[in-house]
């Protein structure tokens, strides 16, 4: 075990000694526990946030196959378009 020394503003000492009274624990291990949810949230929010940016990737190629499939449409709807007209010119030629 390694000894250190650390110095804390006032504010920070004050949340040490309430949590010491209210939990009946010493500050090292206060400050040990909360070092280890620190480190545990961190970890946390770098997992989500890989998520996040797989996700937002899946979204990306969804609204890019949405974009192609909506261009595609549009195109086989003005040849549809364009074919009932001409059928109708047909059939009125008949």
């Amino acid at each position: 075990m390694q000894k250190k020394t650390y110095v804390f503003d006032d504010n920070t000492l004050e949340v040490l000694k309430t949590l010491r009274e209210e939990l009946g624990k010493k500050e090292t291990q206060i400050i040990k526990e909360a070092l280890r949810l620190y480190f545990e949230n961190h970890r946390n929010n770098r997992e989500v946030m890989a998520s996040l940016n797989e996700l937002v990737g899946r979204i990306e190629a969804i609204v890019s196959q949405i974009a192609e499939l909506s261009y595609r449409l549009g195109k086989c709807e003005e040849r549809n378009r364009v074919l009932e007209g001409e059928l109708r010119k047909l059939k009125k030629n008949q």
